[in-house]
Order: structure tokens, then sequence, then C-alpha cells
């Protein structure tokens, strides 16, 4: 969850981050359009090298993650 808000908080990334080397991915991929035109053959390449690692991830602790939020929505 705190992944899905990181990822979410582009405004404020994109106000406070000025150095390009600590600018976030959303921040990074906005810049691959131009006044008149978007590059959607590189905004696409890029977003699916940064899916792909999230997605294995995810695939690979999918029991622990289920796991703990059926133990977070138990009450005592």
């Amino acid at each position: 969850m705190s992944f899905i808000a990181a990822w979410n908080e582009y405004l404020l990334s994109c106000t406070l981050n000025i150095d390009e080397k600590i600018q976030t991915v959303p921040v990074r991929l906005s810049y691959l359009k131009d006044q008149f035109t978007i590059f959607w053959s590189q905004i696409s390449a890029a977003t699916v090298v940064v899916v792909i690692p999230t997605l294995l991830i995810v695939l690979l602790f999918q029991k622990q993650i289920v796991a703990g939020i059926a133990n977070g929505a138990v009450k005592e």
C-alpha cells in the first residue's frame, strides 16, 4: 500500500524534486512528451520496464501479502 501511495505523489515530487537524480518514475515519464508530440513508444517501454520488477515481487510474495492482509482484517 505504501508503494501505491508513493507512486501517486506526483504533484509533490514534481514540485519539490528539482534534481534529476532523485526524481520519481512518474515525473520522469512525464518528461517524455513535447509541446505537440507524445512519444508513446518510449513511454510504453519505460512503463513496462518499471512494472515488470514490481509484478515479479508481488508474484513471489503473493502468499505472504495475502496472509498479511487476512491477518490484519481479523478482529479479536
